[in-house]
């Protein structure tokens, strides 16, 4: 048999296009499948008690492996023949001896819904990643400008002499580490086949949903550990970090809100992030004027998009934590100028990965993993504060 006849066979078995990069390794498969040949693989009545011995081709093989993982019956030899046997010869984890007749082939979508289940990403700014990670320069200190009086003589150092003084600016670094998060399902082929809604797509929106909610949990409450590697702001805070009395009161959200501004005065806003249990707290306040603090998104008749804390942007977010303090009864509000001073590095969005040949395929099951590749940093932390002990009840 020719290359190219290999080739198309190869191709019809497996349902995937292959070029010539494997031709180097045909020669290997043709010599492994001459050692099939000679130890007389059967299809006769050792397999299945019929009388005609007859040694297996190479297209009856490619069918009936290709049937297997398809969770279909071989029509050659009994079901478990095709491993106990064939795979004496032919194995998966040598390219050389049969390894690329079961490549992993990764059915690859990218899913429009990132963000869609998470409330800090999109307030913060994006930046693309081409490698795991990324450096920026930061200033820690900016110059300073002098007024310079009038010299009175030729041999003054001084600013009240009328000399003009060097300034300097601090340099320091920022960077951005994009760690992968994933999330891996097994599916019956048969619930593949039978599902409606169809399974897949099911998993989808799933896995969006699931890994869009670990970052976001991550970067609110990431310890910066191994296996939770994002160091999130309950810990990168520690500048601001204000606790509410016996009672959350207007005092209280003014100062996390200027806590903000007086290391951030130039950025636009302040968002403010909590979820529903400090949000009935905030809904009950007023300022020193009698007024509610909190306005809802279609205050006076006008929609604004959002509700607001005393003129901030309010978020929403379920994965603040609500069971925090001694007794597991305290939530926290967070606080910043996230739309300059937080980071999300994107090294990869969710991907889906659909593999028919991984370790389930025995089991007639299709392995899904979803994975994304993120980071999150501050420049700051500053200029962001934290309000614990705000009771939940």
């Amino acid at each position: 048999m020719k290359p190219n006849e290999i080739i198309a066979l190869l191709e019809k078995a497996m349902g995937q296009q292959l070029d010539e990069s494997i031709l180097p390794r045909i020669a290997a498969i043709e010599e492994n499948l001459k050692a099939v040949e000679k130890s007389q693989v059967m299809t006769g009545e050792e397999l299945d008690g019929r009388a005609e011995k007859s040694p297996l081709t190479f297209s009856q093989y490619l069918g009936d492996l290709s049937r297997k993982f398809q969770g279909e019956n071989p029509i050659h030899v009994n079901s478990d023949d095709v491993s106990k046997v064939f795979m004496k010869s032919l194995n998966e984890g040598t390219d050389a001896s049969g390894g690329y007749l079961v490549p992993t082939e990764e059915s690859r979508t990218l899913i429009d819904l990132t963000d869609n289940f998470s409330v800090i990403p999109p307030l913060c700014q994006q930046v693309p990643m081409r490698t795991n990670s990324i450096v920026f320069p930061t200033m820690s200190s900016g110059l300073t400008a002098y007024w310079i009086p009038e010299a009175t003589s030729n041999t003054g150092t001084t600013q009240s002499a009328g000399v003009k003084q060097e300034s300097t600016f601090t340099l320091s670094s920022m960077t951005i580490t994009a760690h992968v998060c994933a999330v891996m399902v097994y599916v019956s082929t048969q619930l593949l086949d039978d599902s409606d809604p169809a399974v897949d797509k099911v998993l989808y929106s799933l896995f969006a949903k699931t890994i869009d909610g670990a970052f976001d949990t991550a970067i609110l409450r990431g310890a910066g550990t191994t296996t939770d590697p994002i160091t999130g702001l309950a810990t990168a805070i520690t500048t601001n970090t204000n606790a509410a009395g016996s009672s959350l009161d207007f005092d209280d959200v003014i100062d996390l809100i200027y806590d903000c501004y007086d290391n951030a005065q130039n950025a636009s806003k302040i968002d403010v992030i909590g979820n529903t249990k400090a949000e009935r707290q905030l809904l009950k306040i007023k300022d020193n004027d009698g007024q509610y603090i909190f306005k809802s998104p279609n205050q006076g008749g006008k929609a604004l998009g959002q509700g607001t804390i005393w003129g901030e942007p309010w978020h929403r977010d379920g994965n603040v934590s609500n069971t925090l303090g001694s007794s597991s009864d305290k939530t926290r509000i967070f606080a910043g100028a996230f739309s300059e001073s937080a980071y999300v590095g994107n090294r990869a969005q969710v991907i889906i990965k659909a593999n028919p040949f991984g370790d389930g395929w025995e089991r007639n099951q299709v392995g899904f993993l979803a994975e994304i590749r993120k980071g999150f940093q501050v420049d700051d932390e500053s200029r962001f504060a934290k309000l614990e002990g705000i009771p939940t009840a």
